[in-house]
């Protein structure tokens, strides 16, 4: 039983997501002006976080990137709760 529960557990983590949206071409060596968890509950059902990245970088022409993560810490956090906690990252990028 408990191979099973290790090996679920293990697919889990092992299947890390990251969703990148590019609004400049070129973002080469950016570092991050955002870089939060963002909690959700109950893997996140119903739920919904908005960020408006025109605001964090000062204007909408100098978003460069946004971009969601879903790390190895959070897929960890998710298992060990059963799914009732379920965070992930969200990181928003300025243009210079």
């Amino acid at each position: 039983m408990y191979k099973w529960i290790f090996l679920v557990a293990l697919v889990m983590l092992a299947g890390c997501a990251q969703t990148k949206f590019n609004i400049q071409e070129r973002d080469d060596g950016l570092i991050p002006s955002y870089d939060d968890s963002q909690h959700y509950f109950i893997y996140g059902i119903g739920q919904q976080k908005n960020l408006d990245p025109a605001e964090i970088c000062g204007g909408a022409n100098k978003v460069a990137r946004v971009e969601t993560q879903t790390t190895f810490l959070n897929g960890f956090l998710g298992v060990i709760t059963f799914g009732i906690y379920t965070p992930q990252q969200a990181r928003i990028y300025c243009s210079k």
